[in-house]
């Protein structure tokens, strides 16, 4: 190819008789690496810009499927000319081999997961029009996904029942002032320590309680009430019972304590409060044989933020809650019990990467199933099996299956940005502080 450019660059047949000119020749070499350019601009990485970030694709919400053979999750992206991201639903077959995208519309999904028989994957999404998010239904045996929620302050968490006949909804009181005349604007009445919250703005006295929704029928039922936010509801294995984390005995504005309450799935039914220690108690499940909650406790201090949040368990009707790992001094995330019910799965902050780890619930043994430079951030388990959201600091945020105590890649959303960009080169140092603590850092 090179000789063929030289003798067309010079007009001669390139012979050890006819060789071209000095001058010739380095013209012909220009022409060579002009044609070549495109093609070596293609294969070497190049810096990143500030643009790039539009690029990237925000993988998050791993769901098994109850019988572990698909992985369900969102991929949002940015619109830099629209200024507005757009989030869709995909799934992907357990040994990787193919990816599906469900949802394709202008308008957000969300919140994936599975009805327990696998027929059905609900999300939430404010499409067609919709002033909030609400429950949608996708069959995966085909057709479009049906609306099954009308929630005046749309729907912010649920989960499904055991039996897939209910699902529990996490929603706002409505705002019955605002209906009653929506022309006029209304003054900003406050009356509460806190005033605003990110991503809700100016606080009233409205609250977030659990409905019960009929599948079947549609039908709600109020499942709780009061001057409290009542979120994080998680159902009993038999379908009886739901836990959740509420503030409803003190005021939550000027104080982070939060504790679990238990409440009969039937209408009329009494919050019972379960724990009551002077920190906070959140992210309760039951166990799969529903004798146990596992929840994160943590510890009292007078900064709430420099405290420890820890795995602990107690009994599904009330005692003494117990540490499972009092010696671990790293704070622990949202647990997920694993299907025989001997242990829990969480992951851990530790020295600028997020382990996960299993403890044993008989005798808080630990074993750490992820090693490495990496950032474990969010899981789930159905049918056994183990889907993980895992980044490190030269790849953003992928699915991958836990096969044993190794990482086997399932997602690869953002490889072909990857490809194109060169990622600067992360170095971990320790020093010594003014006071002799040592600090670990990255460059």
């Amino acid at each position: 190819m090179i000789r063929d450019a030289l003798a067309s660059a010079t007009g001669r047949a390139h012979t050890p008789a006819m060789r071209p000119s000095s001058a010739r020749l380095i013209a012909a070499i220009v022409a060579l690496l002009a044609l070549a350019a495109p093609h070596l601009e293609a294969q070497t990485p190049r810096a990143i810009t500030p643009s790039d970030a539009y690029r990237l694709r925000n993988v998050r919400s791993p769901q098994v499927s109850p019988d572990g053979q698909w992985v369900a999750f969102t991929v949002s992206s940015v619109d830099s000319t629209k200024d507005r991201r757009n989030s869709d639903i995909y799934m992907v077959s357990w040994d990787g081999s193919r990816t599906l995208r469900l949802t394709s519309s202008t308008d957000n999904e969300t919140d994936p997961r599975w009805s327990p028989d696998g027929r059905y994957l609900s999300f939430t999404s404010a499409r067609q029009g919709s002033e909030s998010s609400q429950l949608w239904l996708l069959d995966r045996s085909g057709g479009e996904a049906q609306r099954i929620s009308d929630f005046g302050e749309g729907v912010s968490d649920y989960v499904w029942s055991p039996d897939g006949s209910r699902i529990v909804v996490v929603s706002q009181d409505a705002d019955s002032a605002a209906k009653a005349d929506s022309t006029r604007p209304r003054p900003i009445v406050i009356d509460r320590y806190l005033v605003k919250r990110d991503g809700d703005g100016w606080l009233d006295r409205r609250r977030t309680h659990l409905y019960l929704l009929e599948v079947a029928s549609k039908a709600v039922v109020q499942l709780t009430r009061g001057d409290a936010d009542d979120r994080e509801p998680a159902w009993s294995p038999d379908g009886q019972r739901i836990v959740f984390t509420s503030a409803r005995h003190t005021d939550e504005d000027r104080s982070d304590e939060t504790d679990l309450y238990v409440v009969e799935a039937r209408a009329g039914a009494e919050p019972q409060r379960l724990t009551s220690s002077p920190s906070y108690e959140r992210s309760a499940s039951f166990s799969p044989d529903g004798r146990w909650i596992a929840f994160i406790q943590g510890t009292f201090t007078p900064v709430p933020m420099y405290g420890t949040p820890r795995v602990a368990v107690m009994a599904a009707s009330g005692g003494t809650p117990r540490v499972l790992a009092p010696s671990l001094d790293r704070p622990q995330s949202a647990p997920l019990w694993t299907a025989d019910g001997a242990a829990v799965l969480t992951f851990i902050d530790d020295d600028r990467i997020s382990p996960l780890l299993r403890i044993a619930v008989a005798d808080g043994a630990i074993t750490r199933l992820v090693e490495g430079r990496r950032v474990v951030e969010d899981q789930h388990t159905a049918a056994g099996r183990v889907a993980l959201l895992v980044s490190d600091v030269a790849t953003p945020s992928e699915i991958f299956a836990l096969d044993g105590d190794s990482l086997r890649r399932l997602t690869r959303e953002n490889d072909a940005w990857r490809a194109e960009v060169r990622i600067a080169a992360v170095e971990a140092f320790t020093a010594r502080s003014r006071d002799g603590t040592m600090v670990n850092g990255l460059l």
